[in-house]
């Protein structure tokens, strides 16, 4: 490219940041000029948000049905722009967790900030019930992230073993008369111990 005397060369500059942080480097303009090289100073800042979960996984061990217990994550804005977050439930045994705050919608964070999320587990069967928090956000390096949940539903399960059809045949007694022992074994096929009376 040529100038001619007392002219002027617009060249434009642009900065894409591919990353958050500060952006430094040099725009170098070689000609025949008897100040070459002249340069020029560049200068951009990337802003993004960077979500950051911990922990990823929660268990809760086994909870007996009907009983509820109660852990924590946090979510934290690492970037230096406004962090836009929502979290959903999936899984199968999704119903059997809860979420507060919940965020279904949208929760926000500036940069550097900090949210605790308590998650409840009220298992409804026995068994395991595993689920997943599904953590949607604009970060651009991590849009989706997730924090896996695990329980067991708890209790006990009383199985006759034997006698298999149920009865204990003592036949006929006399009157008075007390028989000769007869079995009945029960066997807890649950996840928790049971209390028996009878």
């Amino acid at each position: 490219r040529s100038i001619a005397v007392n002219q002027a060369s617009i060249t434009r500059v642009r900065c894409r940041p591919a990353y958050v942080g500060s952006k430094l480097a040099t725009l170098t303009i070689t000609s025949n000029a008897t100040n070459n090289p002249t340069s020029v100073n560049l200068t951009c800042t990337g802003l993004a948000a960077d979500i950051a979960l911990n922990p990823v996984g929660l268990n809760f061990g086994i909870i007996r049905v009907g009983s509820m217990s109660q852990l924590s994550f946090t979510v934290r804005n690492a970037g230096n722009a406004a962090l836009n977050y929502t979290i959903a439930r999936m899984g199968g045994a999704a119903n059997d967790y809860a979420v507060m705050p919940p965020c279904t919608t949208q929760c926000t964070l500036t940069p550097g900030g900090l949210q605790s999320h308590t998650v409840t587990f009220l298992p409804s069967v026995i068994g395991d019930r595993n689920a997943t928090l599904q953590v949607t956000s604009n970060d651009p390096l991590e849009p989706m992230r997730s924090v896996g949940l695990a329980g067991v539903g708890g209790g006990g399960i009383l199985t006759l073993v034997q006698p298999v059809n149920g009865n204990l045949p003592f036949g006929d007694l006399p009157v008075g008369v007390t028989s000769s022992p007869l079995a009945a074994q029960i066997r807890n096929d649950g996840t928790l111990g049971l209390t028996l009376s009878m």
